[in-house]
């Protein structure tokens, strides 16, 4: 017998259409009828109205699915037309009937459009937070095949159609978004091979289908184990829902924060939420450009916000083989250690008026560097700032204090400066 049911796989790709409506209440009017008033289907019927659910199925932009198992249930959609998704799970069965849905607060969402991924996790309040990422322009086709390959997949293959079907009566199917649908259940013999894959053990056992709509809104399956001499099956559920439209919930954004490990490169750096404050900073050198000549932002604008950029990260150019020189953008305030570490071809620094600290190491390594001026605004230099700055000649100090300091013996023996370096 063949691993692998063709459907399993097709239902989770299926699975990956992540479709939200922010309001979706279902109230069909044949699921209020009593169920015995409805005609029941003749064998002559079965295998075109599967195949019709089928086709139906293809021509939906936003679908939601929710695959429940024994160990809880996981819920994702996604409308194609708008380029938003959604994907959550629960791994428990606190809630029979809880299927997942748009109203979900732990849904993780994907709002291709504007490139922003929303992540949710819990606040210190006990409250939603939903962490802001930008995916980079060049990822957004990777990372919705990552999310939603298999629904793409289903889309265009739709699900097999079975050699056999056995009509088994009408149930109450209660679906992702709180909806509840009135469905024709039709069984799949187990002898039918010809659903099964090579590489799994999943089989389908059953179809449900809208009376009144004609759309698949369940699949059952079992999936057979047999690991280790231990020969087990599991059932498997998948739940299906179809709303007009997949978009990102006010609630949502109203709690939405910037993500703290976010990264936005540009014009030859990466910069990302300051550990600080509110601010930005440049976080790292974009080692694949590798750009010569750098000019630092002065502010930054991501998710419609703009924030000043006010530090340079530790280590954020070390080792830049080709970086040739650096221009401050006009709020920077402080430079962390080791920032230019290495940077052998560096041969220009660039600082703002309103830069206060400079700390340890930060040019150490510098062999090309041969003046560097310091403005008034800077407070102080950290230890061994220019050891290994070969062919340094002059530094300018602009603060009367600090220079008097780089003038004395102490001074230069902290920052590593050498008695041949003019300090003017």
């Amino acid at each position: 017998m063949k691993k692998v049911q063709y459907l399993y796989k097709k239902i989770i790709a299926a699975g990956l259409i992540i479709s939200m409506s922010l309001s979706l209440v279902c109230t069909t009017s044949r699921a209020e009828q009593a169920i015995d008033q409805i005609p029941d289907l003749t064998a002559d019927q079965l295998a075109p109205l599967v195949q019709e659910s089928f086709d139906n199925y293809k021509t939906h932009d936003a679908v939601c699915y929710t695959l429940e198992s024994s160990d809880g249930w996981y819920f994702i959609g996604y409308d194609s037309a708008n380029k938003t998704g959604v994907i959550s799970y629960n791994n428990t069965e606190n809630n029979t009937y809880r299927k997942g849905g748009l109203d979900y607060e732990e849904n993780n969402w994907f709002d291709y459009n504007s490139r922003v991924v929303y992540e949710m996790e819990w606040g210190a309040d006990n409250k939603p937070v939903y962490y802001m990422s930008l995916v980079d322009k060049k990822s957004v086709k990777t990372s919705i095949e990552e999310n939603f390959s298999d629904f793409l997949t289903t889309k265009e293959k739709a699900f097999p159609v079975a050699s056999e079907y056995v009509y088994a009566g009408k149930i109450l199917v209660y679906t992702p978004n709180n909806e509840k649908h009135l469905c024709y259940c039709l069984e799949i013999p187990y002898s039918d091979e010809s659903l099964y894959l090579t590489d799994e053990n999943y089989l389908p056992t059953a179809l449900y289908i809208g009376v009144d709509d004609k759309q698949i809104y369940r699949i059952d399956e079992e999936r057979i184990g047999n690991y280790y001499m231990d020969y087990s099956i599991r059932e498997y559920h998948t739940y299906f829902s179809y709303p007009e439209k997949i978009s990102i919930p006010k609630t949502v954004k109203k709690n939405s924060e910037i993500n703290p490990d976010l990264e936005e490169i540009k014009g030859g750096v990466s910069y990302s939420p300051s550990r600080e404050d509110n601010s930005f900073m440049v976080y790292s050198y974009d080692y694949g450009a590798q750009k010569k000549n750098i000019k630092i932002l002065d502010k930054i604008t991501v998710f419609g916000k703009t924030e000043k950029v006010k530090y340079i990260d530790y280590r954020a150019f070390v080792k830049a083989k080709k970086l040739k020189s650096v221009t401050f953008g006009k709020y920077i305030k402080e430079v962390f250690f080791q920032v230019f570490l290495g940077c052998k071809k560096l041969k220009k620094v660039k600082m703002n008026k309103g830069l206060k600290y400079i700390n340890d190491g930060v040019f150490r390594g510098c062999a090309s560097l041969t003046s560097l001026t310091f403005p008034k605004s800077v407070k102080s230099i950290g230890k061994n700032v220019f050891k290994g700055c070969k062919k340094l000649k002059t530094i300018v100090v602009k603060n009367k204090k600090l220079r008097n300091y780089l003038k004395s013996s102490k001074g230069r023996k902290m920052t590593a400066l050498p008695v041949s370096v003019i300090v003017k």
